[in-house]
């Protein structure tokens, strides 16, 4: 089994490759840890997104935050799974959101192509 289908098969929603911008804030512990920053996606699913940002999160880290997806903003939580460092300075960050977004919040259901 390659690393890339054992990652596919943990995923329990299927994951849609679209760049949306999103502000966010870490919320460690309760207490707002950063200002109001900006990322953007690389992909979101029902279950999470991974983001793309210049900061790097600690794994754990509690994040609010604000995803512009189309003609909508979605208002979401989630926890920081895991970080891995991206191109030039960049940090890829895992996010598993506390509640499970609608298929058309991001339209996964007809844009899954």
């Amino acid at each position: 089994m390659t690393k890339a289908s054992a990652r596919k098969e943990r995923r329990s929603h299927p994951r849609l490759r679209r760049v949306f911008l999103l502000t966010y804030v870490n919320k460690a512990g309760g207490i707002q840890r950063t200002p109001l920053l900006m990322a953007r996606t690389l992909d979101i699913s029902r279950s999470g997104v991974q983001i793309e940002t210049r900061q790097p999160i600690p794994v754990e880290s509690r994040l609010q935050m604000t995803i512009a997806v189309r003609d909508a903003v979605l208002a979401v939580r989630g926890r920081v799974m895991h970080v891995t460092a991206g191109p030039r300075g960049t940090h890829k960050i895992g996010v598993e959101f506390d509640t499970l977004l609608e298929e058309g919040d991001v339209g996964l259901a007809s844009s899954a192509t």
